[in-house]
């Protein structure tokens, strides 16, 4: 799929003024990522310290708050992270508060389709399609706590 940018209106959660600004597309970031000084001049404020956990294995502790995200004219309140670097970065967390998913074959991003088949979750099924095992019990694990599970 590659990278590649797209333009989001970023501003404050008091209805002040958006800037317009290009920002990486980062599935693999939690959160969107903007430059500290940037967001101090658009009055967004610092509400939490968190830690964060970085692809190369790095950790750091950053502040976050949050801001007004603006994208095709839809407003959105989202945690954004100043990062002490030149970073603009468009987070997961911001994709899902907007409900938009990456398209996997283009450098898009629209709407995001429940019945979409190329989840990450391997026990995902779409809502119409017939259970794997007809009439069977489906079992498999719980990725997330690596339990097993049954479902009748």
């Amino acid at each position: 799929m590659g990278t590649f940018v797209t333009t989001v209106g970023v501003g404050d959660t008091n209805g002040g003024e958006l800037r317009n600004v290009e920002l990486l597309v980062d599935t693999g970031a939690a959160h969107t990522m903007l430059p500290a000084t940037f967001l101090r001049q658009l009055n967004v404020e610092p509400l939490e310290n968190v830690l964060l956990a970085f692809a190369y294995g790095g950790q750091a502790v950053w502040p976050v708050g949050m801001a007004t995200l603006s994208y095709q004219g839809r407003l959105r309140q989202c945690p954004v992270v100043f990062c002490p670097h030149e970073q603009f970065l468009l987070g997961a967390t911001t994709l899902e508060i907007f409900n938009l998913a990456v398209d996997p074959v283009k450098p898009a991003i629209g709407p995001d389709d429940p019945d979409r088949t190329h989840r990450l979750d391997p026990y995902h099924r779409p809502r119409n399609a017939p259970s794997r095992a007809i009439g069977k019990p489906f079992s498999g694990c719980n990725m997330a706590t690596g339990r097993d599970v049954r479902i009748s």
